[in-house]
């Protein structure tokens, strides 16, 4: 099986699904999903064979009316597993 082929027909499915979705959910209450999340996980690059383990930070807060902000911290850990020196990488975006 050619797996090239299929691999955007799940985000292709998952952009779908949030069209049909996000119109019928507008009217909740976003406040409810307003908060820190904090996590890790395991980024796998399969053309170079590596396996880069990420820290994820991500805050969601109000903005003026009906709005919110989504800020988000990575952070790349070093090939010794920490958190801390010259092969760390960090990014901030909001």
């Amino acid at each position: 099986m050619n797996r090239g082929l299929l691999a955007p027909f799940p985000f292709a499915l998952f952009l779908l699904l949030a069209a049909v979705a996000l119109p019928a959910q507008a009217d909740e209450d976003i406040s409810r999903f307003f908060g820190t999340y904090v996590g890790s996980g395991n980024a796998e690059n399969i053309a170079q064979g590596d396996v880069e383990v990420r820290d994820l930070d991500v805050t969601i807060t109000a903005h003026k009316d009906d709005g919110f902000v989504l800020k988000w911290i990575t952070v790349v850990r070093g090939e010794d597993g920490a958190r801390t020196g010259e092969d760390v990488k960090r990014r901030e975006v909001e």
